[in-house]
């Protein structure tokens, strides 16, 4: 690991912003916001910083915990791809991509895989279902096909041959590995 070098702050800083990631950081192990949370957040506003929530989800998971932490502002989702606010729930920026040469090519190598892709307004959808709330709130299950029509935020894939190993490699193989 490499070790980071020790930072001293000015005696007067005083953060503007704070970004919060979600799992494991604002929500307890079964995905609640807890009351010392709330409290915490709602202090840090009252002292005039600006809370920003910063996570891997989609916009249709996000925004449900912004509001539960009393917040209207901005989100950054789907791991930076999505810039949105809370109140009203609008996407303001997307960096979206076009998925069809992606899974022409993972379809080849992996035929038997479930495949999903996410649009900026945080609906997935699926070649098959993944599980219980697995992928989001927004979940349509369509042919492979219709997979490729738009852009995405977001590839998912999902193999179950290739659970423990192999998928990296595949990816690697493929030229995929910075995607």
């Amino acid at each position: 690991m490499t070790k980071m070098p020790q930072l001293t702050l000015p005696d007067d800083f005083f953060p503007e912003l704070i970004a919060l990631d979600i799992d494991d950081t604002i929500t307890e192990h079964m995905g609640n916001v807890g009351e010392r949370v709330i409290d915490a957040v709602a202090a840090i506003r009252a002292a005039g910083v600006q809370v920003v929530l910063a996570t891997g989800r989609s916009i249709s998971t996000t925004t449900p915990v912004g509001r539960a932490l009393g917040l209207d502002g901005w989100v950054v989702c789907s791991n930076g791809a999505v810039l949105a606010t809370i109140e009203p729930e609008t996407v303001i920026d997307a960096i979206t991509f076009d998925p069809k040469p992606v899974l022409d090519q993972l379809i080849q190598q992996l035929p038997d895989a479930i495949y999903a892709v996410e649009d900026a307004n945080g609906i997935f959808l699926t070649t098959k279902t993944f599980g219980a709330n697995a992928l989001g709130m927004s979940v349509r299950e369509v042919s492979f096909d219709h997979l490729t029509v738009n852009p995405a935020v977001r590839l998912v894939v999902r193999s179950e041959d290739h659970r423990e190993d192999g998928f990296g490699e595949i990816v690697k193989q493929m030229g995929l590995h910075s995607v």
